[in-house]
């Protein structure tokens, strides 16, 4: 990232950083930009480490940049281990899905071309290294998401339950204030028209 950064430096070239949810998720309700902070991962650590190198740079030699912190996006394609690419998989091949814990882990699903959207904001604007939420301000359980998947595609997904295999966030769902504010940045993809076009 430093690299990055100086070489930026050099050439006054702004710099928009892709981090992600850092939030401890244990409270209800969309969490803004200061909220309690996940500090059991190694791979939050390291954004948040990427964001105060870039807010550090911002400050002492002007440059322009910010960081979007980037919740659940989904798009036409995926990682397999991510639940949309799984419960498309589930849908073709006629299987089922596993969930972990109880299913009720609320997550902000946003849709990618919002996330561009989010990104395009952010050229020509003059930035001081602010951290921006990127989500939509809405939560959907897992349990939720999948019947939503049934909704549009009229197919039933079998469920299994196994317990997680480790600590999970119950919730992560981005207060879009600041975003709204400084970048006039808003999502406007609702959760089942972009499931709808991605899973029929």
């Amino acid at each position: 990232m430093l690299n990055v950064l100086e070489t930026a430096r050099e050439f006054r070239i702004p710099v928009t950083f892709a981090s992600t949810s850092v939030y401890r998720g244990d409270s209800p309700g969309p969490v803004a930009e200061d909220g309690p902070r996940n500090e059991r991962s190694l791979y939050v650590a390291q954004k948040l480490y990427a964001e105060a190198c870039l807010r550090s740079y911002a400050l002492m030699f002007g440059l322009s940049g910010c960081s979007l912190r980037i919740f659940n996006v989904y798009g036409a394609e995926g990682a397999p281990f991510q639940i949309i690419p799984r419960i498309r998989h589930a849908i073709r091949n006629q299987t089922g899905i596993q969930l972990t814990g109880d299913g009720g882990q609320i997550r902000d699903f946003i849709h990618v071309q919002d996330v561009a959207e989010a990104v395009v904001r952010t050229v020509g604007t003059r930035l001081e290294g602010e951290a921006y939420n990127v989500g939509t301000g809405r939560g959907t359980s897992m349990l939720e998401l999948i019947r939503l998947a049934e909704k549009v595609t009229g197919v039933h997904i079998p469920l299994e339950m196994v317990p997680a295999k480790g600590e999970e966030a119950r919730y992560l769902v981005a207060n879009p204030t600041r975003s709204d504010m400084g970048l006039g940045f808003r999502a406007t993809t609702k959760l089942e028209d972009g499931l709808r076009a991605i899973l029929t």
